[in-house]
């Protein structure tokens, strides 16, 4: 059996041609056919000149590979995890076997506008072999990549729900994906106590106009009560002890302090604070006219740098987008382009023809590449178009176009 990659007209569909010695197993191709099971994409059945072939729509998808290259948040991450755990409770519901689907990162799908995974089954004998969901689930953990600005604590309890030697259930999983769920939501709601008259009661046995709260001011004796003001770690003294010496500041032989800086006598006795100013950090910034300087651009932090000309791997590159004329500055190991606000890195919201998850543009040893996301309106570079999933070597000049949307692709 081969799976090839084919595009007709607005669709990409994965293709499983079968071999002579193919046998298909008619239950479980009966079950895709008739039914609608979640997370698996339809198969269709063809037979062409003695040639078998499955045929899978996968537009407007992405491989879990090129899924797990960029950072994910802990609510994506979740939810697919989530979308993973329905699909393969709901085969087993339908008595099929876990074996006929793919389970490799290249051959599983993810609708990134969704965060649903789309599973390809072959239910062909020849490729039937033993799955340990268990331990697909532990390798997907540790394979993705994780927002260091978030709680990942829930990784490691994860890691260790599915280390336990008690065997893997997908039920249990499912319900402690469902609770970290909801904590991401914030649907942990924590009943507030509060103490009223010396007794410690809950605010939701009885309205709280029933109680009285009592309020004991400090036993301060017979002395007066001060207002204790703002405390400031020390103790200042009152001015009614200080002398007439200590107040005009003719006290030179004794060292003091001060809250608010240094002070300097004058020649006329007089004591001022001196103002230490920090001079402002002056950052170069691109002419107002907003054209570009040859030899310069402008790096990471902001700054305007001579530019020498550096390509491949060390440079750093941007588009332009030829419509705006908007300078886009490429970061990261994987910068992705569509119309989809919470996936991409850049998102184009003012172009119906633009896909969710148009196209990546990804960094490699090599340089940087194109690589289009099985868009339905796909993605040319310099008016060629280019194969879904195939990735293509970016150089400085060149035109991409996403549907109707244009960009350069710049280096230096």
């Amino acid at each position: 059996m081969k799976l090839t990659i084919e595009t007709r007209d607005v669709n990409t569909f994965l293709t499983a041609n079968l071999g002579e010695q193919d046998a298909i197993d008619e239950f479980d191709f009966g079950m895709i056919k008739n039914n609608t099971i979640q997370g698996l994409i339809p198969a269709m059945y063809l037979e062409i000149d003695g040639t078998r072939k499955f045929k899978y729509n996968i537009t407007s998808t992405i491989s879990l590979k090129r899924f797990l290259a960029g950072e994910i948040s802990r609510k994506t991450f979740l939810n697919l995890l989530r979308s993973f755990q329905k699909s393969f409770a709901e085969q087993q519901e339908y008595m099929m076997k876990q074996e006929y689907v793919l389970l490799d990162y290249e051959h599983v799908f993810i609708n990134p506008a969704k965060e649903q995974v789309c599973l390809v089954c072959i239910p062909v004998t020849s490729i039937e072999k033993e799955q340990n969901l268990g331990s697909f689930f532990k390798d997907l953990l540790f394979h993705a990549k994780y927002r260091k600005n978030e709680d990942n604590t829930y990784v490691a309890e994860l890691i260790n729900f599915l280390s336990t030697g008690k065997g893997f259930s997908l039920e249990c999983f499912g319900g402690i994906l469902d609770e970290m769920i909801m904590k991401s939501q914030g649907y942990h709601p924590k009943q507030k106590e509060y103490i009223f008259q010396g007794e410690m009661i809950n605010k939701f046995e009885k309205p709280a106009k029933e109680y009285k709260m009592e309020v004991k001011e400090p036993d301060v004796g017979n002395s007066e009560k001060k207002n204790s003001g703002l405390n400031m770690g020390f103790h200042i003294p009152d001015n009614k002890f200080m002398n007439e010496q200590e107040i005009n500041g003719d006290n030179e032989g004794k060292k003091g302090f001060s809250l608010f800086g240094k002070k300097k006598k004058t020649e006329a006795g007089e004591y001022k604070r001196e103002r230490v100013e920090r001079a402002e950090e002056v950052k170069p910034t691109l002419p107002e006219t907003d054209v570009a300087i040859k030899g310069y651009e402008v790096n990471r932090e902001g700054k305007l740098v001579p530019c020498d000309g550096r390509k491949g791997i060390g440079a750093l590159p941007y588009l332009i987008r030829v419509s705006t004329n908007e300078k886009i500055q490429i970061t990261g190991e994987v910068f992705r382009i569509g119309r989809g606000r919470r996936y991409t890195n850049y998102c184009i919201m003012d172009n119906p023809e633009v896909g969710r998850n148009h196209a990546d543009i990804v960094k490699s040893s090599q340089g940087y590449k194109i690589i289009d996301n099985n868009s339905k309106n796909h993605t040319y570079i310099n008016g060629t178009q280019i194969a879904s999933e195939c990735p293509i070597p970016l150089e400085h000049g060149m035109t991409i176009s996403l549907s109707g949307e244009r960009f350069i692709f710049c280096l230096y």
